[in-house]
């Protein structure tokens, strides 16, 4: 099994990769050796098929459709593409069958705009069919597209009436008027089959599904319910204010106290539209100290209501000043803006209203960055070059806020962006908003993470697909085909498609995004250093100087890994040169210096290490323990053995005083290790251990002292080493003494004198 799934891979890469290059005949090879590893997966019968459609060969790519749908019954897109062939090869019978059967899985997945879109093909296949328009009306309805629900009932009563089945037409009129009471329409079909009117002349009948063009009354219902930010805020505010009047107030007599009575008065004439009488008394009771956001705002509608625009605007702009009012006001604003073709500063206050709305969905530590998102969108959007741009997000921004539901929209769709903030890119609402289909944008995000939840991959893939046909220009979407593309294992794909959003990004001036999406390509390619070295660029852009810093240490390690000591070496001099610019200047560079002069060590340049750790030594900040030991290991490569000695000195005394013991005999075991020959760091490493009172080790220390010693020729050190092992071990005073007399007879005879010893 494991050989197995070791060819099926390799064969779905390749396949995936000929897919790539558009080499179809060679992808479709690699697909069918893959299947003959696990002919049973319906991801490859789609990629298959997909090859089949791309090299010209519709049939073999409607037989590889059919056997996904076997396969994976509950895949809405294996029965979408069958359907789109057979409707192309004149096949209608067979297409309306596939796509009910998709409809019907868009339905159990409460997809309910798929699901209308997919009965809608069905039906202007088959106009005359009764199942599929009865789907698209109930569909129409789930979908809460009431007219387009109410158009098609009675659509189907035309058919049903050109049956001659006049109870059931009579039936989906009733439905029409169920969701509808109003509509004239749906009254007038009552009236008609009660007189028995014959039915329409004979030829298709087809349901409207453009934008409705209803009747104003059949469009007061949807009104009632579609209160946008503004409006649930005026509502609110009345309510306050209303709640406030019939509060009874327990301490003393106020400034408040004594404007309620004006305000009751106030909202009284408002109620029977004496505006002015009402603007007057609102004043009055501001006046009088009732600073209220809820009266401000209140005051502010009515003003705007009597085209006084001017005086509306600083009204507003108190109430924004409190967080439960600001969202609210800042909408009002955009649409008196708005109303007066000032499309720049309705921009803004709409970006505004819609910021802070997804900031209340949002988790806070999400909060930084989405407003950087929205900051960035709005730079995008200033000049008169961008006027058009901003005029179709304002009335995205206006549709979306202003449809029924708002609210819940608004956390559903941060819902659905939060599964990139879960990897590192966090994306806004408004991007989605500046398409010119952000419901296609929306859903696709949310179909495809349900796909790759049930590791449908090419489902998901082809989700994505067909929303960017409509909105080629949201990037989130790449990004999730680069997020499929790397839970397939093929991460050269993933890391094209991240690159390619990042450098959009940059184009876009988003340098926040790309930051991100940089950030996510090295994930798939951590030792890619161009791809490092153009976060750095996007870093700096934004000012933020310590995350370049950290990015160019791992510039450093990703060139050190791949041994190229001489970049490594000048990513840490670039760096350098940055720590002017950082918030910490000192701490920068106590820990790229270490780094850089340790490079320098390897490289066996010891003179410019040496200069950095000159450098070093100048810094206010300590040292660490590395540095220190790096400093006196040099000192030894260059042979100055007393200066490396007396800093080695220096240390053991600090850490000594720190209460650092053990840090201090590591450091000088690891001198004594890298540095055998020197014997004045045995020396020190015995007198350690004799201070410790470790005995044994330091005897085996002394013992290799001196022989050290006594090879160099240091004949009066190799006796003060004796003296302290007699010291050590009494028991072998008389070997100590007899090695002492010979080594002082070899001293005296050396200079000529005759000095007897003592042990």
């Amino acid at each position: 099994m494991a050989g197995k799934r070791k060819v099926f891979e390799q064969a779905l890469r390749e396949g995936h990769n000929f897919a790539w290059d558009g080499r179809w005949k060679e992808a479709i090879a690699a697909y069918q050796r893959a299947l003959q590893e696990f002919p049973d997966n319906a991801d490859i019968h789609i990629y298959l098929a997909q090859a089949y459609l791309s090299s010209g060969e519709p049939a073999s790519a409607l037989a590889a459709y059919q056997r996904a749908c076997e396969l994976r019954p509950d895949d809405p897109l294996p029965h979408l593409r069958a359907g789109a062939i057979l409707a192309d090869t004149g096949d209608s019978a067979g297409a309306v069958r596939h796509y009910l059967a998709a409809a019907d899985i868009f339905a159990a997945m409460k997809n309910w705009s798929r699901a209308v879109e997919t009965l809608e093909q069905a039906v202007k296949l088959a106009p005359e069919d009764l199942t599929a328009h009865e789907r698209l009306a109930g569909a129409y309805l789930q979908a809460g597209r009431t007219q387009d629900a109410v158009r098609t009932y009675l659509v189907l009563a035309h058919l049903f009436q050109r049956r001659n089945e006049r109870e059931r037409a009579l039936e989906c009129i009733q439905q029409a008027l169920n969701i509808n009471p109003r509509s004239a329409a749906a009254r007038q079909a009552l009236e008609a089959l009660g007189q028995g009117a014959a039915p329409p002349a004979a030829g298709p009948v087809r349901p409207t599904v453009e934008a409705s063009t209803a009747p104003q009354e059949e469009k007061a219902g949807e009104e009632a319910e579609s209160a946008n930010p503004a409006e649930a805020l005026r509502r609110r505010a009345l309510e306050t204010l209303a709640e406030a009047i019939f509060e009874s107030v327990e301490e003393g007599a106020g400034p408040s106290t004594r404007a309620l009575p004006l305000l009751a008065q106030a909202m009284d004439h408002q109620s029977r539209g004496a505006l002015e009488q009402a603007v007057s008394l609102f004043e009055q009771a501001l006046g009088q100290g009732l600073d209220w956001p809820a009266v401000h705002f209140n005051l502010a509608v009515l003003l705007q209501q009597l085209g006084r625009w001017e005086q509306a605007v600083p009204h507003f702009q108190r109430a924004m000043a409190d967080p439960d009012y600001a969202a609210g006001a800042h909408f009002a604003l955009g649409q008196g803006y708005q109303a007066r073709g000032q499309t720049q500063p309705a921009l803004t206050h709409f970006l505004e209203a819609l910021k802070l709305l997804e900031l209340r969905a949002a988790a806070e530590e999400m909060h930084a960055q989405l407003a950087g998102c929205y900051e960035a969108l709005q730079a995008q959007y200033a000049g008169e070059r961008s006027a058009e741009g901003a005029l179709v997000l304002i009335s995205s921004i206006v549709d979306f806020l202003g449809s029924p539901g708002w609210e819940q929209k608004v956390r559903e769709a941060r819902r659905r962006l939060d599964r990139f903030a879960a990897q590192g890119f966090v994306t806004s609402l408004v991007e989605a908003l500046a398409t010119p289909d952000a419901q296609s944008a929306l859903e696709a995000l949310a179909f495809s993470e349900e796909y790759m939840r049930r590791r449908w991959f090419a489902s998901a893939e082809e989700e994505c697909y067909r929303a960017l046909a409509r909105v080629p220009g949201y990037l989130p979407l790449h990004l999730r085909l680069a997020e499929i593309s790397a839970l397939q294992g093929r991460t050269d794909a993933a890391l094209q498609k991240c690159v390619m959003v990042a450098q959009t990004y940059r184009l876009r001036r988003q340098n926040a995004q790309a930051v991100q999406v940089y950030r996510l390509a090295l994930q798939f390619a951590p030792l890619d250093t161009a791809l490092r070295k153009q976060l750095i660029e996007e870093l700096l852009v934004l000012g933020q100087v310590d995350q370049a810093l950290e990015e160019y240490i791992q510039l450093a390690d990703a060139h050190y890994h791949l041994a190229a000591i001489d970049e490594c070496i000048t990513a840490y001099q670039e760096a350098l040169k940055l720590t002017p610019r950082s918030s910490e200047r000192t701490a920068w560079e106590a820990r790229l210096l270490p780094r850089l002069a340790d490079l320098y060590v390897q490289s066996f340049d010891w003179t410019r290490a040496r200069e950095i750790y000159r450098r070093l030594s100048a810094l206010p900040a300590p040292q660490n323990l590395e540095t220190c030991l790096g400093r006196i290991d040099l000192a030894f490569k260059l042979e100055e053995i007393d200066a490396g000695l007396r800093e080695l000195d220096d240390l053991l005394e600090r850490l000594h005083k720190e209460g650092a013991d053990e840090q201090a005999e590591r450091a000088l075991r690891s001198l004594v290790d890298a540095w055998p020959a020197i014997a004045p760091l045995q020396e020190r490493m015995a007198d350690w251990y004799i201070a410790q009172g470790r005995t044994e080790e330091a005897i085996q220390v002394l013992n290799t002292l001196g022989e050290l010693q006594l090879d160099a020729g240091m004949t009066d050190d190799a006796v003060r080493t004796v003296r302290k092992l007699a010291a050590l071990e009494p028991d072998k005073a008389g070997d100590y003494q007899r090695l002492l007399d010979y080594l002082l007879s070899a001293r005296s005879a050396q200079a000529g004198t005759d000095e007897p010893g003592q042990a």
